[in-house]
Order: structure tokens, then sequence, then C-alpha cells
């Protein structure tokens, strides 16, 4: 059940689980409310109590595989997902093959830019932010 409810179907999905509500509310509660920063925050909490009066139904689990995973033998389709895989991973291929301890981003970018047509300004911007999330050292 990952997914976000409505306090509605929070609602219904207790009651069709083998129980029965017995109260609900909500109410607004101050939340980093420091005076020192200046700074707070309300959230709007959701609460209720339950009680079990009987047994859930089995739930169904639905086989999320994707056929050509299951049959080795099915074509495999090219996703918009896979595309943009291929591009990051020949991205991360060609920066990772250009780093050698004495290029800088500038370089790194002009030499991938002529390699791929388009412009370097733009790769600079990518760079930084590949690079950004490696660690330092």
């Amino acid at each position: 059940m990952s997914r976000a409810y409505t306090i509605e179907e929070v609602h219904e999905i207790v009651g069709g689980s083998g129980f029965a509500l017995s109260s609900h509310d909500r109410q607004e509660i101050p939340y980093l409310d420091s005076p020192v920063s200046g700074s707070k925050r309300r959230d709007l909490i959701f609460r209720f109590a339950a009680r079990k009066t009987g047994d859930a139904p089995a739930a169904e689990i639905p086989d999320t595989t994707p056929p050509w995973v299951a049959n080795p033998l099915a074509p495999i389709p090219v996703t918009p997902a896979l595309v943009a895989l291929g591009r990051t991973s020949m991205f991360t291929t060609g920066v990772l093959a250009m780093i050698d301890g004495q290029r800088s981003i500038v370089d790194v970018a002009r030499e991938l830019a002529a390699a791929w047509g388009v412009e370097p300004a733009r790769l600079q911007d990518e760079l930084r932010a590949f690079l950004a999330r490696l660690p330092a050292s």
C-alpha cells in the first residue's frame, strides 16, 4: 500500500479490514515553533481509535513482474525509463572515462560536447550536478 490516502480513505480501509471506528478527530498543532528563529509551522494531525470486530479479507497481491522478465523469450520493450537509463549510463561512462586527474569540468564538457554534438555549456551544468553527488575523497 505504497501511496498516500485521504483520511476518509483510511477510515474506509480500517472499516474494510475487520475494525470498527470508535472515534476520530483532527487537530492543528504547532511544529518547529522557535522564538529564536522566528519561524514556525502548524501541522494538521488526524487520529482515530478502532476496535477489532472480525477478520479482514485476504489481500490480493498483484504480480508486478514485467512479462519480459517472467518470460526470458519475450521481447524487451523500449520504454522511456529504459531510454533515460541508457542516457544516464552513457553520460556516466563518458564522464568517468574522461576523468584523469588533469582535465577540468570545462575540459570534459568540451570533449564530450564535441563527441556528442551538444553545447558544452549544457554539459557543464550536468557535470557539476553529477560530480557534486560523488564523495569528495
